[in-house]
C-alpha cells in the first residue's frame, strides 16, 4: 500500500512539475508591476527636470532685463516682468495661477535674504503690490 502510495505521488509531481501551462503569465504578473512603477517614476521625474529647467530658463531670459538695466530706464512693474517670464515660458506652465514674481534689491550678496512666500500660519501671501521693478539703471 505505501509503495502503491508512493508511485502515484512521484507521478503526481512528476506531471505537475512538467506543466508549465500559465506559468509566463505568472511570471509576467509578477514583473510588469515593478517594471510599470520603475518606467512611470523614470518619466515623472524626466518631466519635472524637463518644466523645471524650462522655468529657469524663462526666468533667466527675462531677469536679463533687470540685470542690464532695461527693465528699471523702460519703468518695468512686476506685472510687466512677469509677462516677460511668460512670453519666454514654454505654453505648458500656467502663468496666471501657477506663478508668482517677487523681485527684491539688495546691495550685495551677503545682503541678499529672500523674503518669505508663506504668512504665520504657513499660508501662500497674496501677490505683491505691482510696484516698480527696483534697482537703478547701469
Amino acid at each position: 500500500m505505501f509503495q502503491s502510495f508512493r508511485r502515484k505521488w512521484s507521478q503526481l509531481q512528476t506531471r505537475y512539475c512538467q506543466n508549465t501551462d500559465g506559468s509566463m503569465a505568472i511570471e509576467f504578473a509578477a514583473v510588469v508591476g515593478p517594471f510599470l512603477m520603475l518606467l512611470m517614476g523614470t518619466m515623472i521625474v524626466g518631466l519635472y527636470f524637463f518644466v523645471t529647467f524650462s522655468l529657469e530658463n524663462a526666468v533667466e531670459q527675462a531677469s536679463r532685463q533687470i540685470r542690464t538695466g532695461q527693465a528699471q530706464l523702460a519703468g518695468m512693474t512686476k506685472d510687466q516682468f512677469k509677462a516677460s517670464v511668460c512670453s519666454h515660458a514654454p505654453g505648458f506652465i500656467d502663468c496666471t495661477t501657477d506663478l508668482r514674481v517677487n523681485v527684491i534689491q539688495v546691495s550685495g550678496f551677503n545682503s541678499a535674504i529672500p523674503t518669505s512666500c508663506l504668512d504665520g500660519g504657513g499660508n501662500l501671501i497674496g501677490n505683491p503690490a505691482n510696484d516698480p521693478v527696483p534697482g537703478s539703471a547701469g
